[in-house]
């Protein structure tokens, strides 16, 4: 599916984990390979529903630095156990909304 993207424009990601990776760690690091293997580093991503760590955050940013992560409702119920990954302190603003909130990841 990846090749059947067009490079300039935003692609936009989805990932789940299996059970017992409800963060989607291993997938997100999967995908964040095949994305190398397949795009430049400018290349604009959207991180739909967004439940990971802030690890794989910066992570993802490192690599592609044109990503932006979208959250939901479920950020309430994960957001303990993803280190504060979607809300916490490396964030430099995060829009207030509801399901569809996209928010830039930039550092203080």
């Amino acid at each position: 599916m990846l090749k059947l993207a067009k490079v300039e424009q935003p692609l936009v990601l989805h990932f789940r984990g299996p059970p017992g990776d409800e963060l989607g760690s291993d997938v997100q690091c999967r995908a964040m390979i095949m994305m190398e293997a397949n795009y430049k580093p400018g290349q604009k991503l959207h991180v739909h529903c967004f439940t990971g760590k802030k690890d794989i955050v910066q992570a993802w940013l490192l690599k592609f630095p044109n990503s932006y992560f979208g959250v939901t409702a479920a950020v309430r119920s994960f957001w303990r156990r993803a280190g504060r990954g979607a809300t916490g302190n490396p964030y430099k603003q995060i829009a207030p909304g509801d399901r569809r909130t996209l928010f830039s990841v930039r550092k203080f």
